[in-house]
């Protein structure tokens, strides 16, 4: 008979008891089959040609005019197992071991289907386990290698057995242990049970865990004394007595094969060569379980230096953009800075951005034009930023901190090691994360599923940065981001990463300062010459010298900027900047909304700046915070000492007053620079590199060519200094009010109308006392000097 144009042999068989709605009836089964000298070439299947296969099957029942036809295409005789019945996604994570094998040389990717069956057959055979526990075969390469990676499944004790919807009454049947955890392990148990084959069992949680096995496929024993509540399971197939092997157990068997050097696959190109490939390396990531976790090789998340830099660069796919960004970190003077470009903004050029975290105080200045923009550092939308709460404040004050290393590149605990992999050309140590609290940019939803990948250098990889002083290995080399709910992806690749401490001059903010606020002096190293012991240290000298500074005068470290070195025959000079305040309103915070208390004294600003103004000013007490009110006609202005708490009410959340807190002392250009001046003079500010400087005088007239030993600096080093201390006035002969601390002295050397034997000077009002007595000459009962912290005593 011809049935699709095909000439079929059919063969014809009456069937009874077939069922229809329910019903018996006698069907007619029709079956064509393709006939002698016909042979099929089937697309799919790996024969030239099929023959005798069935082409179709006509099912009759004539009584009820009954008629279904079946048409089959495709036959063929061979079939492959993988991936038609890769289950590997049903699996989570916890139930699967996931590995990674890397095999040197090139990939042929014509020869893919062939790597995959070849790989698959391999791994079944070498782990011992039925074909189904092996999925999630996937194939990458780059140029040197190809990368397999694959899952082996858990056994599934239990989707073998059919739990009944009741619970049953626990009974006493063929086989009882107890302690058993979980219903899958109970499973494992009556499977592998060799006493008896084992065709249904009881799980009882509440007798002590029991595990109670039976013969039968529903258990007809009868009822145990104090039975408790059981869930029943009977098993729905007959399975093969072959036992099969734990995820740890195949693992080893695998592990042992790689180490032995047996593992080995066959590859035939297209000319029928063979050729054989050899395991290189093997890899394992995803912990099955944790009675299983020793198996898992794993590599520890690199940790990050404290102070670094690096240039990134952003792929940005949904714009079709790459974006570069300079970045320097300093984690231990509190100091971020990058340097970003904005093409489309009205002022299209670099813009460094510099985040003083020891003073809450961002900078962004133009670096064509050097505009500057000073502000509190933001709480959100920087990533230099995490953002918390003071739960010793009464409100619970919101403020922002520095960025860990970690926390700076997305780094946490949730990572986890997944092998190697090549990227740029470098070996890279590969970790992944599922996240679910970073928001791609461009999209606006609140459920994304965001995977991210780092790419780590290998430790068998060297890095050289030619920003560094010395080889990186372990730098962070390329982070992907794909969001699943989306779509969309993005690639950050991190170049010339040096691990060092960068100096101040990295983070110079001087153009964000004024004329005023600006003081630039030489500290003279007198007798101490250059050569050769600066020759080759002299930008550490540098860097030095400035960290000694704020140190010295507890200032932000990059509160003295442009720092130069010179000489001549016998001195070094080093001319620094020193750095005073930006606008009042920068050393405060807004913390919250209050209500206006009208009750206490308040006075009246026309600007939210003559209200931090006042603040700072304040004559007769230590101001720090403020409530800005702007419900009259002119707004007014409440001081307070406290920093949180406010003269209003803070429970008013939506108030007429806005409080701010003080985040940081003015600081005073001309007291920072007297301060120095007690430490240049005695030879107390000294720099260590091969030879150790010390300071002998300074010159705040840097602008006028002459010899510093005709200044008044040379008068200085007539007097010994006793810091944080005053004389009595009874003491006192003669005061000089607004002049330096070298105009003191010499005004005591120079003085003709009395022995000048010691003075006093008051940094923070520019106050000069003169004394004819030496400090020497008083007694215990009469020591005629007390402690200010804000005055010393020159004798």
């Amino acid at each position: 008979r011809t049935v699709r144009g095909i000439t079929c042999d059919v063969f014809s068989a009456k069937i009874s008891n077939f069922t229809l709605d329910g019903a018996k009836y006698d069907a007619i089964y029709e079956y064509a089959f393709l006939s002698d000298g016909w042979n099929d070439l089937p697309l799919y299947a790996t024969e030239t040609d099929v023959q005798h296969y069935p082409v179709q099957l006509v099912i009759s029942i004539p009584s009820v005019n009954y008629s279904r036809v079946y048409n089959y295409f495709e036959f063929a005789e061979d079939i492959d197992i993988y991936p038609t019945f890769d289950i590997s996604n049903c699996f989570d994570e916890k139930q699967k071991l996931g590995f990674q094998i890397t095999f040197p040389g090139a990939y042929n990717l014509g020869l893919q289907d062939q790597w995959t069956a070849t790989i698959y057959s391999t791994l079944v055979q070498t782990m011992n386990v039925f074909p189904i526990r092996v999925g999630g075969i996937t194939i990458s390469n780059d140029d040197d290698n190809v990368y397999v990676n694959a899952y082996v499944l858990t056994s599934s004790a239990l989707a073998q057995f059919e739990k009944l919807p009741q619970f049953t009454l626990e009974h006493e049947n063929d086989k009882l242990m107890k302690g058993i955890t979980t219903a899958d392990e109970c499973a494992a148990l009556c499977i592998d049970n060799s006493d008896f084959e084992c065709e249904g069992f009881q799980y009882c949680q509440y007798d002590g865990f029991a595990c109670s096995l039976s013969k039968d496929h529903l258990t007809t024993h009868k009822v145990t004394f104090n039975a408790t509540a059981c869930d029943e399971y009977t098993r729905t197939i007959k399975v093969a007595t072959k036992k099969e092997p734990l995820v740890s157990e195949a693992y080893t068997l695998l592990l042992n094969a790689v180490q032995q050097g047996t593992l080995q696959i066959k590859i035939t190109d297209n000319q029928g060569n063979t050729a054989l490939v050899n395991l290189e390396t093997y890899y394992s990531f995803l912990n099955i379980s944790k009675d299983n976790s020793d198996l898992v090789q794993s590599r520890p998340l690199p940790s990050l230096p404290s102070a670094f830099s690096y240039r990134l660069e952003t792929v940005v796919p949904s714009s079709s953009t790459v974006e570069e960004t300079y970045v320097w970190y300093d984690q231990s003077l509190g100091l971020v800075r990058f340097d970003t470009r904005d093409p489309y903004s009205d002022e299209p050029y670099t813009i460094t951005h510099i985040h003083d975290f020891s003073i809450g105080v961002a900078y962004e200045i133009n670096q064509v034009t050097d505009k500057c923009t000073v502000s509190p550092i933001a709480s959100s939308g920087l990533f230099d930023v995490t953002t918390g709460t003071v739960s010793s404040t009464r409100n619970g004050g919101l403020v922002v901190t520095m960025s860990s290393p970690n926390a700076l590149f997305f780094l946490d605990d949730t990572y986890t090691y997944v092998g190697q992999s090549t990227t740029r050309g470098i070996l890279c140590d590969v970790f992944e994360s599922k996240r679910g609290d970073f928001d791609m940019e461009y999209y606006n939803t609140t459920t994304q599923d965001t995977v991210f990948k780092y790419y780590f250098q290998a430790n068998s990889w060297t890095y050289n940065s030619p920003q560094a002083s010395s080889s990186t290995q372990n730098q962070p080399v390329q982070l992907k981001i794909e969001d699943r709910s989306t779509g969309s992806y993005l690639i950050y690749n991190f170049y010339d990463f040096a691990e060092q401490h960068f100096p101040a001059r990295f983070y110079d903010t001087t153009p964000c300062y004024s004329p005023d606020e600006r003081k630039s002096f030489v500290i003279i190293f007198k007798d101490q010459p250059y050569h050769p012991n600066l020759d080759e240290v002299s930008s550490a000298f540098l860097s030095s010298a400035l960290d000694k500074l704020a140190e010295l005068t507890y200032t932000s470290p990059i509160s003295f900027q442009r720092a130069t070195l010179t000489y001549d025959d016998d001195d070094v000079y080093l001319i620094v900047t020193a750095l005073g305040h930006t606008s009042l309103i920068n050393l405060f915070t807004a913390v919250m909304k209050v209500a206006h208390n009208t009750s206490v004294s308040q006075i009246n600003a026309l600007s939210l700046d003559d209200c931090a103004s006042a603040c700072v000013l304040a004559p007769n007490f230590i101001c720090n915070s403020f409530d800005y009110c702007v419900d009259t006609s002119i707004p007014n202005c409440l001081l307070g000492t406290q920093h949180a708490e406010s003269e209003g009410d803070s429970s008013s959340s939506n108030g007429p007053c806005t409080h701010f807190s003080r985040k940081k002392i003015a600081q005073n250009i001309r007291l920072l620079f007297h301060i120095s001046l007690s430490y240049f003079y005695q030879s107390q500010f000294s720099i260590s590199n091969k030879v150790k400087y010390f300071s002998t005088d300074v010159r705040d007239d840097i602008l006028r060519p002459t010899d510093p030993d005709g200044t008044a600096g040379g008068y200085m080093q007539k007097f010994v200094i006793t810091p944080g201390y005053q004389m009595d006035q009874s003491l006192i002969a003669e005061t000089h009010s607004s002049v330096s601390v070298t105009d003191c002295a010499m005004y005591c050397i120079q003085e003709n109308t009395f022995d000048c034997q010691a003075f006093d000077y008051q940094f923070s009002l520019r106050n000069c006392r003169l004394s004819n007595i030496h400090p020497d000459e008083l007694n215990s009962t009469n020591p005629g000097v007390t402690q200010n912290q804000f005055s010393a005593v020159y004798a």
